[in-house]
């Protein structure tokens, strides 16, 4: 019988990682006071025995594996990973589960598919191929004690530009009150600048989350750019997979379909949006789509889509950044993110205004 979610701990060891961990709790269901960032605390539930704790990132594992920083004098942790994962089970006193990845999104991906998995006896829909964890090194890093990123508790505000953003990614993150940026990756109806390695790379070093986003075949009134087929979805799936590995972004993150309001032929563009699901899932990555709520609403009803991707809403109900962020859920019960204002501009750089639950599908490098 799986876990109650009051008996799964995540710990994070440093800040980032324990905004990976509230992801992952708050996918799973499992409240944000059940992620923990100090050390001692987590110490004694590992040797209880009476919960799993999850160690989400390299700090978090080496601290409980090593402890190489000798925190709280405790010179000797006898702590180890458990043998087999996922588990739904309690694995007994002095054992913890790893979710250290070899990178933040691999560190993402597993605590996200361990915290469900401890609570449903199942993994996600379409889960497959998880990385494997790292094993933990005698190197001292991260903090004793870190304290809960507040911001990441709630949904988080952040915008997605067609301009690329280095530029200004200093000054965005001191100034305003985003967290994460959508950035294109290309595709066949987008004009504007693509993402490079370099500005993911200038963005990723300041803080920022990214979020992916390929500008796929459309056919409305307004937009008339490549052609919508199951095949042709396949094709331009394959080239948002390339895309992205050429701009450094990991494996397990998502990657979003962005595909306009007002779609004239209902049965090409979902035939096109499965091929294109399709192709970006067996390429590695988390398949997304951006589009108004009503063609959400119809793609997520299909027997192909439903949980296994992620949905981006685009309904412009504010003129303005809200804070705090809403909530995507709000509007769109299942949408992990909102544009929720557009054709705003920040420093003179056209902007639109999104909100997501959490980080969970974003990427850093």
């Amino acid at each position: 019988m799986p876990l109650s979610p009051s008996q799964v701990i995540l710990y994070a060891a440093d800040s980032v990682d324990y905004e990976v961990a509230l992801a992952a709790a708050a996918s799973a269901g499992i409240v944000a006071t059940n992620v923990i960032g100090d050390f001692p605390t987590v110490w004694n539930l590992v040797a209880s025995g009476s919960y799993l704790v999850i160690a989400v990132g390299g700090p978090a594992t080496n601290a409980l594996f090593y402890n190489p920083c000798d925190w709280d004098n405790l010179s000797v942790v006898p702590f180890n990973p458990t043998a087999s994962y996922p588990v739904d089970t309690l694995p007994g006193a002095n054992y913890y589960e790893n979710a250290a990845g070899s990178d933040r999104t691999a560190s993402l991906y597993l605590a996200t598919v361990f915290a469900y998995y401890a609570v449903n006896g199942s993994l996600p829909t379409n889960w497959t191929n998880s990385p494997t964890p790292a094993s933990a090194v005698d190197t001292c890093g991260g903090s004793i004690s870190i304290n809960c990123p507040c911001q990441a508790t709630s949904c988080l505000n952040g915008l997605d530009s067609d301009s690329d953003l280095s530029s200004e990614a200093s000054c965005m993150w001191t100034n305003t009150p985003y967290w994460f940026l959508g950035r294109y990756l290309g595709g066949p109806c987008y004009p504007g600048t693509p993402l490079s390695e370099s500005e993911a790379s200038t963005l990723s070093n300041t803080g920022f989350w990214l979020m992916s986003i390929y500008s796929g075949a459309n056919y409305t009134s307004k937009d008339n750019c490549g052609t919508q087929s199951y095949s042709q979805g396949q094709s331009d799936g394959q080239q948002a997979v390339s895309m992205a590995q050429g701009v450094g972004q990991p494996l397990h993150s998502a990657i979003y379909l962005d595909l306009e309001a007002n779609q004239l032929n209902q049965s090409n563009y979902l035939g096109y949006v499965q091929g294109w699901v399709s192709a970006v899932s067996t390429g590695g990555y988390v398949p997304g789509v951006y589009s108004s709520p009503s063609q959400l609403n119809t793609i997520q009803s299909q027997s192909w889509a439903g949980n296994s991707i992620l949905y981006w809403n685009a309904d412009w109900i504010y003129s303005s950044v809200q804070t705090p962020a809403p909530c995507p859920s709000s509007e769109l019960s299942f949408a992990q993110g909102w544009q929720y204002a557009g054709l705003a501009s920040l420093r003179n750089i056209g902007i639109d205004i999104d909100s997501a639950q959490n980080v969970y599908g974003m990427w850093k490098i």
